[in-house]
């Protein structure tokens, strides 16, 4: 994955997903010597989603807009590929491999501004065997999910796994409000600390920063994702500076063209 900047001239090493690209555009405060950074950011990239339901439609297009920007999940990798917290504080595994307890983060809201409560992650983690059409294999192992308290989840499963808490940071671990799944393919309702205000098929997707997120504010309070045909329509805009960067280039060939 390349994120290539106008501004620094370079290449350099992008993460898996675009909420990685967000936070690097610029830092939430500038140095004492320099100008403050623009809290705008306009970035192109290439391949489209085709909607916001990534319950039903396979591909990266859509967790690439839409995870750790507007919907989270319980656990996150972090650039080490280890397993971190995120909407759980902690959890614990049984010593048999079938029972994981989870401790909520506490005051996490739905941008719709319902609370986020251990009834959300039984709806979530359960819908996925019963309305995922895609993806549902890597939920099988699940049995059931126990509401212990508003911030506590059991998760019980039928046979240990390696693999199911990774599972969990990707797409099929998101947390959905139980009220805001009416249309996912338009209106996707998450915890995280973006949300989509505008989309205009064929060109750009625009999020801003939620005034209300839980955790720490993004450094970005404005992102518009523009999308190209190609790579070489994307490098063409950034270097008439249409875009401040691209994420995820194709054609590394093309970076040459941005040495100095």
């Amino acid at each position: 994955m390349t994120l290539l900047s106008r501004r620094s001239g370079a290449a350099a090493l992008g993460a898996a997903a675009l909420a990685l690209a967000l936070t690097a555009c610029a830092g939430s405060t500038a140095p004492a010597e320099g100008p403050a950074h623009d809290p705008v950011a306009t970035i192109g990239l290439t391949g489209e989603p085709t909607n916001f339901d990534l319950t039903t439609t396979s591909g990266a297009a859509i967790p690439q807009v839409l995870l750790n920007n507007v919907y989270e999940t319980l656990v996150s990798l972090d650039q080490d590929g280890e397993l971190v917290p995120q909407l759980a504080t902690a959890w614990t595994v049984s010593d048999d491999g079938l029972t994981y307890d989870f401790t909520l983060q506490e005051g996490v809201t739905f941008s719709s501004g319902a609370a986020f409560t251990a009834d959300d992650v039984k709806f979530s983690l359960e819908r996925v065997k019963t309305n995922w059409t895609i993806n549902q294999s890597k939920m099988a192992l699940l049995d059931h999910v126990e509401v212990v308290s508003p911030t506590e989840a059991r998760v019980i499963l039928t046979k240990p796994s390696n693999s199911w808490l990774y599972n969990m940071a990707g797409t099929v671990g998101i947390m959905f409000d139980t009220d805001g799944v009416a249309d996912l393919a338009n209106t996707p309702v998450g915890t995280g600390p973006f949300t989509i205000t505008e989309r205009v098929q064929g060109d750009h997707i625009s999020l801003a920063a939620r005034d209300d997120y839980w955790g720490e504010a993004p450094a970005m309070q404005d992102i518009t994702l523009r999308y190209f045909a190609d790579a070489t329509a994307s490098t063409n805009a950034l270097r008439a500076g249409d875009v401040d960067m691209l994420y995820n280039m194709q054609a590394p060939d093309l970076v040459s063209q941005f040495e100095t």
